[in-house]
């Protein structure tokens, strides 16, 4: 067992005697929080085939939501050092890039601190300041109902009270805005997708895609997923999902359709079975599309049809849910309730070599006893930064290398655990409906850039600290 307490206090040192307990300057308004764009995996080059646009932030589930981080040295903050920070309010969903670290918060709001030192960059208020987060029969609710956050470049883009925005990473000031027209009390479903310097909302009610400019904020399109099946929507079944050569594929009342990122030209997506994915992935200008009970299909991510493997036809291919590619190989990267572990399987290798590995052990009785506000397991997404596997919990930092080499953890100094912070309190949004979050847990969340962690606590503590060797 490592700890990662050292590196981390002298970081903090280091921004406290550069004023980085000064608050930093923000603009006013209000913001919320978005993820980054769905597509294809990384390449034995590191970088994602056909890869992101230039400029993209990465939120937890990595380049292109593909569960994978790039560790190149020179893609990393200039100026880095390891350093430990405190966020005022508690966050609830991040983004990254090497000029801004954003979070949508608890209470509805933003906070950006930079990702070199942490030191505080600027707030957004949340639309309904005084409001509480609340969990009901369909999850948790934020005030505002806030997105979590996007970036391309210098603007990050979020959906909050039924407003689109884009901010400047640098200050938080609002440079557009575009109203899809529904209110303020419009639901975002899953996460914002960004593409081509198009953002993406899956937007309640009826359920639809609506399309935005991430330069400008003008409106491209809006699409309705649905003709006849509107209370479904409502659930946030149908839903944009991956983007992939200049198109999102979202699924519809009537299967898959691709959409134009700037157009909004439908293409209908032709699976087997039952017309849609149970989960989806994008890799090596393919599309992998888990089907109930039968084998995952595979799709030509230009042409959006069928490939056949003619040369074998008895193999299979790598699912979509639960595999990570990287260094040219594919990999089963997923928690074992049954073992209490996340285990590392490659799957290019063969016999023994195929055999499952320890990344680390999950949460215990305590763990489970305390509970998650958003569900799932009291541990990070497993993924994979440079040749390293990992994950968190609000604990440690877990870690295995892909080829070779044993398991670590590494004690994390000043996490939270899964307590509750300090005068945190219970109650009810005066009816009796809902329960107030201020007294709940949830799961760190961990992104990389150029082999770096930003790890984000429940209470509102970052630590950023050198991948470990």
């Amino acid at each position: 067992m490592l700890a990662l307490g050292v590196l981390g206090a002298v970081g903090l040192r280091a921004w406290q005697a550069d004023g980085g307990d000064e608050a930093g300057g923000g603009g006013p308004g209000t913001a919320a929080p978005a993820g980054p764009s769905g597509s294809a995996s990384p390449s034995e080059s590191g970088s994602p085939p056909g890869g992101p646009t230039a400029g993209t932030g990465l939120g937890p589930l990595g380049a292109e939501r593909s569960r994978y981080f790039p560790a190149a040295p020179d893609a990393r903050p200039a100026g880095w050092k390891p350093w430990s920070a405190k966020l005022d309010e508690r966050p609830w969903s991040c983004a990254l890039s090497p000029d801004v670290l954003v979070c949508r918060t608890l209470a509805g709001g933003l906070e950006a601190v930079r990702p070199s030192d942490g030191r505080p960059l600027w707030k957004a208020a949340s639309p309904f300041p005084g409001d509480r987060a609340v969990t009901g029969n369909r999850g948790v609710v934020l005030p505002g109902r806030g997105s979590s956050p996007l970036i391309q470049d210098d603007v990050v883009v979020t959906m909050e009270a039924g407003v689109i925005r884009g901010r400047s990473a640098t200050d938080g000031t609002v440079r557009w805005e575009s109203d899809p027209g529904g209110g303020e009390e419009t639901e975002v479903y899953g996460d914002p997708l960004l593409g081509e310097d198009v953002a993406f909302f899956t937007l309640g009610g009826a359920g639809s895609v609506y399309a935005v400019d991430v330069r400008s904020g003008e409106r491209l399109w809006q699409a309705e997923l649905t003709s006849h099946d509107a209370p479904m929507a409502g659930y946030g079944l149908y839903r944009a999902e991956v983007f992939v050569e200049g198109r999102v594929i979202a699924v519809t009342d009537g299967g898959l359709v691709a959409f134009d990122a700037r157009t909004g030209k439908r293409t209908p997506v032709t699976v087997p079975g039952d017309k849609s994915c149970a989960a989806m992935r994008v890799h090596g200008g393919q599309v992998y599309c888990d089907i109930v009970g039968q084998d995952t299909a595979v799709l030509d991510a230009v042409t959006l049809r069928p490939i056949l493997d003619e040369l074998d036809p008895g193999s299979r291919a790598p699912r979509a849910r639960g595999v990570v590619a990287a260094g040219g190989r594919e990999y089963a990267l997923e928690p074992n309730e049954a073992k209490g572990a996340v285990e590392l399987t490659d799957l290019s290798a063969t016999g023994a070599d195929r055999s499952p590995r320890t990344v680390g052990a999950l949460p215990g009785p305590e763990a489970d006893q305390a509970g998650s506000a958003k569900g799932g397991g009291l541990h990070s997404e497993p993924v994979i930064v440079g040749s390293t596997a990992l994950f968190a919990d609000n604990r440690s930092l877990y870690t295995l290398p892909l080829r070779g080499g044993g398991s670590q953890r590494h004690d994390i100094e000043g996490a939270p655990g899964d307590g509750p912070p300090a005068g945190s309190v219970t109650g009810t949004d005066g009816t009796g409906e809902f329960d107030d979050l201020a007294d709940k847990a949830w799961a760190p969340e961990v992104i990389s850039i150029g082999g770096v962690l930003y790890l984000v606590f429940h209470d509102g503590t970052v630590r950023s600290v050198e991948l470990p060797a």
